[in-house]
């Protein structure tokens, strides 16, 4: 008989998966880049241009989030994707379409703060202009963001406006797993600490673990054990070879 995996977390008293990752699930957390927030809110008070560099699953999207959260009363926000572009970003058009006024009247809004993600996409014809807008104060902060610092191609201008603002996010360690779960679970019991190391030490990329512990708890689940146990660990690893 086939079971049904999304009942492991009904079991333990959840409506939805405590795991989830999908967007629509999203967890106002973060660990281990509490310094790094900080500083760039900093940074973005000061009209600053700063890089911020993350692997997949290490916390951009919550972090940018939290940033943009921030500043979000003031609709100063103007938030953009690289890789959704067709053709040259056209920056214009994000400053006039910022509010009603400016759209009617076709009027550039000035001192709006940039976060521009997937930035290595950026072009060196981009990479100028976006240089060129922040010296005449169309946007007062400029925040880019990637995921693969290897492809990053900046202008030596631009470079020079970022100069040392680049915040790397990095991977958790395993007290912050625990924190990571514990956030998640409330107050079930379901999953111990020194079982959450041992995913923590499977990969430590924020994503993983929260991936690694959905796992674990099925297979705790499947064999009708009231605890995560080591060998539900042991068998993510052996399906994974």
């Amino acid at each position: 008989m086939e079971i049904d995996e999304t009942l492991w977390y009904h079991e333990q008293g959840f409506f939805n998966n405590p795991f989830s990752i999908k967007p629509a699930a999203f967890h106002d957390e973060m660990f281990g880049s509490e310094e790094e927030l900080r500083r760039i809110t900093n940074n973005i008070e000061l009209g600053r241009v700063c890089l911020i560099i993350g692997e997949y699953g290490t916390g951009k999207t919550t972090f940018l989030k939290k940033a943009m959260n921030n500043f979000r009363g003031q609709k100063r926000i103007v938030y953009y994707s690289c890789n959704r572009r067709e053709g040259v970003i056209e920056f214009d058009k994000l400053l006039k379409n910022r509010t009603w006024f400016n759209k009617l009247f076709g009027i550039k809004a000035k001192n709006m703060i940039l976060l521009l993600d997937e930035m290595q996409e950026l072009n060196p014809v981009e990479c100028d202009v976006l240089v060129d807008y922040y010296k005449n104060s169309f946007f007062k902060s400029i925040i880019l963001v990637t995921k693969d610092k290897r492809k990053i191609k900046l202008t030596p201008e631009l470079k020079k406006l970022i100069d040392k603002n680049v915040f790397e996010l990095r991977k958790i360690n395993a007290q912050e797993a625990i924190q990571l779960v514990r956030k998640r679970l409330d107050d079930v019991d379901f999953l111990p600490s020194d079982v959450i190391k041992k995913i923590h030490q499977l990969n430590p990329n924020p994503r993983a673990i929260l991936e690694n512990c959905e796992d674990a708890c099925r297979n705790a689940f499947e064999d009708g054990s009231p605890v995560v146990l080591e060998k539900h660990v042991k068998a993510i690893k052996q399906r994974k070879k």
